[in-house]
């Protein structure tokens, strides 16, 4: 739920340049208390069923001026079901 507020940046064919509201705290939460979710969260999104650019997910840690493990780790589909 941290990461919802991302949705609108990482969704496929999302036109939004930079994360939006709560969506870089969100993230800050998650990669400090429990990073592996994030990796997880790629690799299940599909039974969710919204598409997610991994490519512009690989740029959030960046445009929240965080660090990360690199995308590489989540596997190499360019696109996810989230």
């Amino acid at each position: 739920m941290n990461m919802v507020a991302c949705l609108t940046y990482v969704s496929g064919g999302s036109s939004v340049t930079k994360p939006e509201g709560t969506c870089c705290a969100g993230l800050k939460t998650l990669l400090r208390t429990r990073a592996e979710c994030l990796c997880q969260g790629l690799k299940s999104s599909s039974h969710l069923g919204i598409v997610l650019s991994v490519t512009k997910a690989a740029t959030l840690p960046a445009a929240c001026s965080l660090s990360s493990p690199s995308i590489s780790n989540y596997g190499r589909n360019s696109t996810f079901q989230l």
